[in-house]
Order: C-alpha cells, then sequence, then structure tokens
C-alpha cells in the first residue's frame, strides 16, 4: 500500500511538473494570442467605461464637403474654422490632420492659417510616422515650420494594430531615434494644462528606428455615438451649434467616405471601421478618466501563468477522480475571473489563454 501511494504521488508531480512546463511553452510561443485577444474584447464589452463630455468631434464629414467643396481644403478654410473655434472659447484644438507641405496654389493661405494658431493659443497640430518604400527607414511626417512654431503642440498619431487587424493599444510616447513625441491626445492634455499620471509596465519598441514607448490599452466606449460629433460646416455656419464648443477639448479630423484614415476596432459596429479622429477622441477621454489599462510585462505574464497553473494542477492531482473533474472546471472559471479581476480593478491585463489550456 505505502508502494502504491509512493507511486501515485511521483506520477502526481510529474504531472505538475509536465503541466507548468507546458504553461511555460505556450506563455512564450504566442500561439494563443488570438484566443487571448478574442477574451480581452469580451471582457471589453462588460466595462462601464463611459466617454468624457468634455470632448467634442468637429468632422470633416460628407455635408461638410458638399456644403464647403471637395477635399483638400484650402489653409484658408482651416484658419476660419480654427479662428470660429477660438470666438467660441474652446479649451484646446487639436487638427488630426497632416499639414506638412505648403499650399502652391495659394502661399498666403499657410501665413494666414499659422496666424490663426497664433491667435488661438491652444493649438495642437499632428506628426506622423511614413516609410514609402519597403526597405527604407521610417520617417517622421511634421507640419509646416511656420505653423509648428505657433502650435502649443505636436502629437503622434501612431497607433498599434493587433495580429488580427484590429487596434487596442497605443503608445504614450513615440518618435525616431528618440520617442519625443507625445500620443495626440496626450498633446492635447498636456497643453489645456493637464497631465496624465500613468504608471507604464511595457518596455519600449523599435520599429526600423521608430521607437515607441509606454502601451496602453485603448479605453473604449462600445455605445453608438459615444463621442459627441458636430459637422464643420454646422460649426461655422450655426451659432448654437458652434457654442457647444465653448471650454471643450476639440479635435478637428475626417469622418467622410473614404478620407483620412479608418481603423478596425472591437468596439466597431457591423464591421464598420472607426476614424482616426474618433479612435484619439477614445484615447483623450481615458486619459481624462485616469483608468488606462496595460497589458502585464512579459516577465511577470510568464510567472503568474506558471504560478497559476501548478496550483491548480496541484489541487487537481490531489483530489480523488470524480471531484478533479469538477475542480478542473471550477479552476478554468478562477483563472477568467482572475484575469476579468485584474482588468477591471488594477487596470492591469493578464491574458488567461496559456494557464487554462
Amino acid at each position: 500500500l505505502n508502494s502504491l501511494v509512493t507511486k501515485m504521488r511521483f506520477s502526481g508531480a510529474i504531472l505538475v511538473a509536465g503541466l507548468v512546463l507546458c504553461a511555460y511553452a505556450l506563455s512564450g510561443a504566442g500561439s494563443l494570442r488570438r484566443v487571448d485577444l478574442m477574451l480581452y474584447d469580451y471582457f471589453l464589452t462588460g466595462q462601464k467605461h463611459r466617454s468624457s463630455d468634455e470632448i467634442v468631434i468637429v468632422a470633416i464629414d460628407d455635408a461638410s464637403l458638399k456644403k464647403l467643396g471637395r477635399w483638400p481644403w484650402s489653409r484658408r478654410q482651416h484658419a476660419k474654422l480654427l479662428d470660429r473655434l477660438t470666438d467660441m472659447q474652446a479649451r484646446v484644438v487639436g487638427f488630426d490632420v497632416l499639414f506638412s507641405e505648403h499650399q502652391l496654389d495659394d502661399p498666403s493661405a499657410d501665413t494666414l492659417f499659422a496666424e490663426a494658431i497664433k491667435r488661438n493659443g491652444n493649438t495642437v497640430l499632428a506628426v506622423a510616422p511614413s516609410n514609402p518604400y519597403r526597405d527604407s527607414p521610417i520617417s517622421e511626417v511634421l507640419p509646416l515650420p511656420e505653423l509648428a512654431e505657433h502650435a502649443a503642440g505636436l502629437g503622434h498619431v501612431d497607433i498599434e494594430i493587433d495580429t488580427d487587424g484590429l487596434s487596442r493599444s497605443f503608445y504614450l510616447h513615440a518618435g525616431i531615434g528618440d520617442a519625443r513625441w507625445p500620443t495626440f491626445s496626450l498633446a492635447l492634455l498636456q497643453a489645456a494644462g493637464g497631465s496624465a499620471l500613468l504608471q507604464s509596465r511595457s518596455q519600449a519598441h523599435s520599429a526600423r528606428g521608430w521607437l515607441r514607448q509606454d502601451r496602453f490599452l485603448v479605453a473604449f466606449d462600445p455605445r453608438l455615438d459615444a463621442i459627441e460629433t458636430l459637422s464643420v460646416h454646422e460649426v461655422l455656419d450655426n451659432d448654437e451649434t458652434a457654442a457647444r464648443v465653448a471650454g471643450k477639448y476639440v479635435l478637428v479630423g475626417s469622418t467622410a467616405t473614404g478620407l483620412g484614415d479608418v481603423i478596425s476596432t472591437p468596439v466597431s459596429q457591423d464591421h464598420q471601421r472607426m476614424p482616426g479622429v474618433e479612435l484619439n477622441a477614445h484615447i483623450l477621454s481615458g486619459l481624462l478618466g485616469g483608468g488606462l489599462a496595460t497589458e502585464m510585462p512579459t516577465g511577470q505574464y510568464q510567472a503568474m501563468t506558471l504560478a497559476v497553473t501548478g496550483i491548480a494542477a496541484v489541487w487537481m492531482v490531489s483530489m480523488s477522480f470524480p471531484a478533479a473533474i469538477l475542480l478542473f472546471l471550477v479552476n478554468i472559471a478562477g483563472i477568467l475571473a482572475l484575469s476579468a479581476a485584474m482588468l477591471f480593478g488594477w487596470q492591469l491585463w493578464f491574458p488567461p489563454a496559456a494557464a487554462i489550456a
């Protein structure tokens, strides 16, 4: 009898060790990444995050193009819009539009826009990475010097895309060789006199010279029309509509069909993609709320996966066969509950798929 008990203990130890080694291999291979992303999306829809009512998008939409003319608009039009927002006392204005080239058909238009930026005093312009050739290093697309000179800040509009083609995260800082540019939404927050009290647990990442630091998960509001959106032409023509930007963070960008960047996200409805300006508004909302989550660093994630797997395995092999089957199901539910609790309670995402597998 003692020999049988010893053999059972030895075989149980072998099983526990095998499961822990399996968990280590799975956590390092990334083969279950898509499963983790699906679980994260499921948890995301259960969050109660609501977008800030301090944010307004002034959209270059189809109606505005029909009313004001086809794209690209003259910088005179942008100057007119910015003066209108200045008069209506917008707290800060961010143009999610690249102004990297001179307007050759009307050289004075750039000067007029620069003067409007100076009058406003709280305008943020966009910076973007560019890689026009496949094997060439990444470069920066910067606004014209005369525009940047009067801007309250510059912010990058680079968004991370996961392996399944959806965007769930962003980097707080990025740049060529040095992550000196804050993300566009953070630049808006800083121009308004605020700051993001966030502690990143992620490492820096580099892609052909484009260095990115401080990765966070976007705090999406899954509701339709979560961010208040006004048309450019309505802001210009209607005083009642324009008055709604008073004291608000205003993001100007394209939502028109076929114009500007559109991005697939976990909360995109009916296979529709989200305009980049709207995604930046969700990021800004998360920064204002101070509750942005970050993914657990690799070393910490693997250590926790091994610990959870080891504890669950020891618990199961110490039980009789019928009870162990029930305990197996309890452990799976417990791992999912732990992952959700860490995401909602500590804003830390623990991918659970490796431990469950």
